[in-house]
């Protein structure tokens, strides 16, 4: 992946495409610990806005050179023969002619290519992933082509989805009355949505947090899946948001490792953006700071603040479940569900469980030896009164 100075004006980009490395890393090595085989989908291919010849800077060729890392090192490290598929999809035929020149030649990798509509060939994504685990990433321009009802057999597959929700537009639209406008929103989150959107609002959520919601509790109940989160992506030089990426996926481990991707994403992009607003700053003024490298390197606040609100809601969450699981609940299904909180780690829930621990609220079943922590196998039973 290219550094961050190759995206400039396009910083969350940068962002989008380091979660998307990090994280195809991580589940990959997970997949390649019991099978062989891998599946990767790019619904909305590309390429777009590249300004490298050799495609660095794109999310199929991101994912590419990951998994053929990955591969490398389970084949030469490992010694375990093992293999990925990709499908590539794209509708627009200029770019699609592009990215067929992109991997024309490419022959260590079975890729197929489909120039048409994502929403469209459902049927042909499912047929190529069959019963192989697949991570799919949807990651359209606007928040059209990809409608819940449609795309609903994909989210049932062997695997795991990760979405490009394009709040910034969504956000500016969705009130918009005129009826072209709220059709393609019946398609997006699915039919009778806007009520318990109105309802979320009156309960105090904000226009996009109600949004987000709405669509993760769909996503969730159309893909069965045990979890569901999402990343806030800030613009690059405005303290809002820009889009949010949506994960789906059966398994706690995926949320775990989901969120330790996150951990590294957000210094990441704290980073990137007090460049670019450095950067900006010097363009209006024409001056440089004295201390340009340490207001680069500053915190900022909306980070800070998210954190806490979700520390918040974290703690809430704790209780709330281990008030419905009187009889204990597995340290490693309350993590996947405490997890689903953005910007909440491990250590966190580490931490409010031996809090807890201490006031004798809690104990922890399975403990070995000198072992005071929870982990993987270990029971969290709540004592009452």
């Amino acid at each position: 992946m290219l550094k961050p100075s190759e995206y400039f004006g396009r910083e969350q980009t940068y962002v989008k495409h380091f979660v998307l490395e990090n994280y195809v890393e991580r589940v990959a090595y997970n997949i390649y610990s019991f099978q062989n085989q891998f599946v990767y989908v790019d619904g909305f291919s590309g390429p777009w806005k590249s300004d490298n010849q050799s495609y660095d800077d794109t999310s199929f060729k991101i994912a590419l050179d990951q998994l053929r890392k990955i591969r490398k090192t389970m084949r030469d490290r490992h010694s375990k023969n093992v293999n990925f598929r990709c499908m590539f999809i794209e509708k627009d035929r200029s770019a699609f002619d592009e990215l067929q020149t992109a991997v024309n030649d490419i022959q260590d990798v079975e890729i197929e290519l489909i120039n048409g509509s994502f929403e469209d060939n459902v049927s042909k994504i499912c047929g190529f992933v069959g019963q192989t685990f697949s991570l799919i990433f949807i990651d359209p321009t606007g928040w059209q082509g990809f409608p819940m009802q449609k795309i609903s057999p994909l989210l049932n597959l062997r695997g795991e989805v990760l979405i490009n929700f394009m709040s910034d537009f969504v956000n500016r639209f969705i009130e918009d009355p005129r009826s072209e406008i709220a059709a393609t929103f019946d398609d997006l989150f699915g039919p009778d949505w806007f009520q318990e959107w109105e309802e979320l609002r009156r309960y105090g959520f904000s226009r996009e947090a109600a949004a987000i919601e709405v669509y993760t509790t769909r996503l969730r109940n159309a893909g069965n899946f045990n979890y569901v989160t999402s990343t806030r992506i800030l613009k690059p030089q405005v303290d809002r948001s820009y889009f949010y990426l949506i994960y789906g996926t059966q398994y706690w481990k995926g949320i775990q490792e989901f969120r330790d991707v996150e951990r590294k994403a957000i210094n990441t992009q704290e980073r990137v953006r007090n460049a670019a607003k450095y950067t900006l700053k010097i363009t209006k003024t024409g001056q440089e700071s004295l201390f340009g490298r340490e207001i680069m390197d500053m915190r900022i606040n909306p980070f800070e603040d998210e954190k806490q609100m979700q520390i918040e809601r974290g703690v809430d969450k704790l209780d709330e479940i281990l008030e419905k699981n009187p009889l204990g609940i597995k340290y490693e299904k309350l993590m996947g569900y405490v997890l689903e909180i953005p910007m909440i780690w491990e250590s966190d829930l580490k931490k409010w469980i031996l809090e807890l621990v201490k006031q004798e609220k809690v104990t922890i079943i399975g403990l070995i030896g000198k072992q005071r922590v929870p982990r993987r196998g270990n029971t969290i039973l709540p004592i009452r009164p």
